[in-house]
Formats: C-alpha cells, sequence, structure tokens
C-alpha cells in the first residue's frame, strides 16, 4: 500500500480486530466453572471478532480499487492467501490424518469422517475445518472469485442499496446456530455480505459516514449495550444478536480511531502497524499456539490447564507471544519469501 493510500485509522482497526480474535479463540480453550459469569461476558465481547475483519476486506478493497484488474487481484491472492493457507495447513493436516490430534467431533459423526487420503485432505483445505479459524479462508476466497461483482456495486450509483436486503440476508443466515453442516461456507459468505458491502460503503463515503456516525454515536452504543445484554440474557435469537453487536462496534471504532489516530505517538503507531501488517500471518498461526500452550499437539487432549479470568489472560498473552514471536523469526529468516509460507 503506497503512503498516497495509507490509512492509519484503518491499520490501527487491523491490530484490533486481529487481537480480537485471537482472545476470542483463547477464550475457547479456556476453563470456566459452568455458568461464569465472566466466561460468558467475554464470550460476549470477542465472539465473532470477524466481522471487523470483513469490514475492514470490503473497505480497503473498495479503497484499493482504482484500476482493479481481476487477474493482478487474483494473483496477489494467490500468493498472500491461498498458497501461505496450503502450507500452514500441512502440519495439522499430517497430524489429523494420522490421528494425533483429534478430528472435529462434526465430522467424525458425519459421512465425510469415511474419507481418506487426497479426498479427506482436499475437503479440509476447501471446508478449513482442520483449524479453527481457517474456515475463514475458503470463504474469503469466495469474496476475492466476486471481485467484479463488488466493483460493479461500487460503480453503480444504486449498487449500494443492496445492503438493505443483505442485512436480511445476514440475519436469516446466522454465522452459527446449527451444526456445522454441509455448505457451511456458503452460509457463512451468505452471512458476511452485508459486512463487507458496509465496509465498502464507508470507504466510498468515508467523510460523510464519519460525520454520521459522529452524530449518532449514542445510538449505535446503545444497540452494542442492548445487543450484548440480549446474548447474555439469552434473549430469543441469541446468536443473532451478536450481528448488531459487532457491525456498530464497526462504526463505533472506526470513528472513534479516526480522532485517536493522529494523537497516537510515533514508536506506538509502528507497533500497531506492524501487528496489522502481520494479521494475516498471525490469523494463521495463532490456532497452532493455543493447541501447543494446552498441550493438544503433544497429548490429543481437549482438557486446558489454562483456567478461570487469570487462565484467560496467560493464554492469552503466551498466544499472541509465541505468534508475534514466531512471525518475526520467519520474516527475518526468509525475508521476502515468507510472503509465501505466512502471507507477511
Amino acid at each position: 500500500m503506497s503512503r498516497r493510500d495509507f490509512l492509519a485509522d484503518i491499520h490501527y482497526f487491523r491490530a484490533f480486530a486481529i487481537v480480537a480474535i485471537v482472545l476470542g479463540h483463547c477464550v475457547t480453550a479456556t476453563s470456566f466453572t459452568e455458568g461464569s459469569t465472566v466466561d460468558a461476558w467475554i464470550r460476549i465481547v470477542f465472539r465473532n471478532g470477524t466481522v471487523f475483519f470483513v469490514f475492514i476486506a470490503g473497505l480497503l478493497f473498495q479503497h484499493l480499487s482504482a484500476g482493479f484488474s481481476y487477474r493482478k487481484y487474483l494473483t496477489t491472492k494467490l500468493k498472500r492467501v491461498v498458497v501461505p493457507y496450503i502450507v500452514i495447513s500441512i502440519p495439522i493436516l499430517v497430524l489429523t490424518l494420522t490421528r494425533q490430534v483429534p478430528e472435529p467431533a462434526w465430522i467424525e459423526a458425519s459421512p465425510y469422517g469415511d474419507l481418506s487420503g487426497p479426498v479427506k485432505v482436499l475437503f479440509y483445505l476447501v471446508s478449513g475445518a482442520h483449524l479453527r479459524q481457517l474456515w475463514f479462508i475458503p470463504m474469503i476466497c469466495l469474496f476475492y472469485l466476486a471481485a467484479p461483482a463488488w466493483v460493479w456495486i461500487d460503480r453503480n450509483r444504486w449498487g449500494y442499496w443492496l445492503i438493505v436486503p443483505t442485512i436480511a440476508l445476514s440475519l436469516l443466515l446466522p454465522r452459527d446456530g446449527w451444526d456445522d453442516e454441509d455448505f457451511h461456507i456458503l452460509r457463512r459468505f451468505g452471512h458476511f455480505v452485508s459486512v463487507y458491502l458496509m465496509g465498502m460503503a464507508f470507504s466510498r463515503h468515508r467523510e460523510l459516514a464519519l460525520r454520521w456516525v459522529g452524530r449518532i454515536w449514542p445510538l449505535l452504543l446503545a444497540v452494542v449495550v442492548v445487543s450484548a445484554a440480549a446474548q447474555f440474557l439469552n434473549w430469543p435469537g441469541d446468536r443473532a444478536w451478536n450481528y448488531p453487536q459487532k457491525v456498530s462496534l464497526c462504526f463505533l471504532l472506526s470513528y472513534a480511531l479516526s480522532r485517536i489516530a493522529p494523537r497516537v505517538p510515533v514508536r506506538t503507531g509502528k507497533a500497531l502497524a506492524r501487528l496489522a501488517d502481520d494479521s494475516f500471518a498471525i490469523y494463521f498461526l495463532h490456532d497452532y499456539a493455543i493447541l501447543f500452550c494446552v498441550g493438544e499437539l503433544v497429548r490429543g487432549s481437549g482438557s486446558s490447564p489454562f483456567t478461570g479470568l487469570m487462565g484467560f489472560i496467560g493464554l492469552s498473552t503466551a498466544t499472541l507471544f509465541l505468534t508475534i514471536g514466531t512471525v518475526v523469526l520467519l520474516r527475518r529468516t526468509l525475508g521476502e519469501r515468507s510472503r509465501w509460507l505466512i502471507g507477511a
């Protein structure tokens, strides 16, 4: 990204988003007492941080879409996303297929559990089911393939009105809530289309959007609070409430960071920028760090030695340090070739 194209506040948002996603996965690997209020609120705050990633992806796509070339775009995504995805998948696929770590329970209970060899490998790569976060890669690849449609929407006067029906689609197709059945990648693609388009629209009408959020931020904050309370109190449509919560946070964080970014100290800004640049690499690697910390790669056990709030903080800290340290080591060792391995 050139200096002309650089948006510091969105870069900082990327750094926030990847930390939120890592913490959201760390809480699922932490043991809490049944019915723990702390567990519930941590999950409500950090669950589905993917919304932030998709919103930013749409925003950056529109921001960089001048002179769009589909061939060049797909070539870049192949190098920085698809190839690293395949490389990063190899260790966990070997461990899974040799039964060193257990397969996801829903796969063992489905016909896919009987697959073997190359067919099983292909199934995992297409579904992203081999690590908890990797379903995102096959899904985001659908967004990459649909890039000409996003360009058409952006350049058509009425294109962004499609946000209205896609919001309804997001509510009808919650990200989770059903068992991970066939076509869960397609379902999640449908769920996130509205978020991607909102990110694009935010970029297209950035100044107007920031003024708009500056006026109605109390309403957006109320949506966040009510949505969080609905999830905690198990109101009807529990998981669907996560959508308005996280979408409202996208707008609030974008606005807040646009105000804060000019005041960020230089050293802090550089650290956040590096974290943002490494966000995809951290995304690829962090679950390996979690599995290592809880011992699953060694024991094949799902039990976690990290318990309660302090355990969550400890696991989150260890995971971030291990992951970022690995990224730094690989980049220094491999130089530019690290993009093919970890996407950074």
